[in-house]
């Protein structure tokens, strides 16, 4: 945690020359500590053998930036010239999926340090990249149940359940509950479905709150 304190006291150190230099807007972003913890609780799980898999693997973006570019380029661009400058040195992925549209790079000194997460998002998909939460169906605060069914734009719904689930702790149903030809009518067919959360009489709305900060974070 020592470390997660320190990339929290010197991140604008970082994104403020960066800023500077490239003449865009960045931003930057420090894993939260009980995702951290979370994290690791599960990394001591058979499902990444007992914690036998490098820790750093499983905390693969304990520190990310995000640079907005004004002047858009194309993936094909951005990687070109990171391997014209920095050949075979960085890994450059093509992230879009759906509306979503960013190149992410990683950072590693060596083996045993943990990677940072460099986002490059064209500033004319920064609407469509953060992510929206709709509501699905008839939506009626007075004669509606403790269930809710919703999709976010740029993730498939068991992408979202696993985040919730792998990094806050929060349980929720995803897919199409037992009745998949509603969601034809519904339209949620491209998002594998819905995320349902179903709120019972020992929720708090600290676990609302928790909620939609988690969904926020997306």
């Amino acid at each position: 945690m020592e470390y997660v304190q320190l990339l929290n006291e010197k991140s604008a150190d970082i994104t403020l020359p960066l800023a500077s230099v490239c003449s865009c807007k960045v931003t930057a972003r420090v894993k939260a500590q009980n995702s951290i913890e979370f994290k690791i609780q599960n990394y001591k799980t058979e499902r990444h053998e007992f914690g036998k898999i490098p820790i750093n693997k499983c905390i693969n973006d304990l520190f990310g930036i995000r640079i907005f570019l004004r002047e858009p380029l194309t993936f094909d661009e951005v990687y070109s010239f990171i391997e014209d400058t920095y050949p075979n040195r960085y890994r450059c992925i093509d992230s879009s999926k759906f509306d979503y549209k960013a190149v992410h790079l990683y950072f590693k000194e060596n083996n045993q340090s943990f990677p940072w997460e460099l986002q490059i998002w064209n500033m004319c998909d920064m609407d469509s990249n953060v992510p929206s939460v709709n509501l699905m169906g008839a939506f009626d605060a007075d004669k509606t149940l403790g269930i809710v069914s919703f999709v976010v734009e740029g993730y498939q719904s068991d992408e979202v359940g696993t985040i919730l689930d792998d990094e806050y702790d929060i349980a929720v149903r995803t897919g199409y509950h037992c009745a998949p030809y509603i969601h034809d009518y519904l339209g949620d067919k491209p998002y594998h479905g819905t995320i349902r959360i179903g709120i019972g009489q020992f929720n708090t709305k600290e676990d609302i709150d928790a909620l939609i900060k988690a969904l926020e974070s997306l």
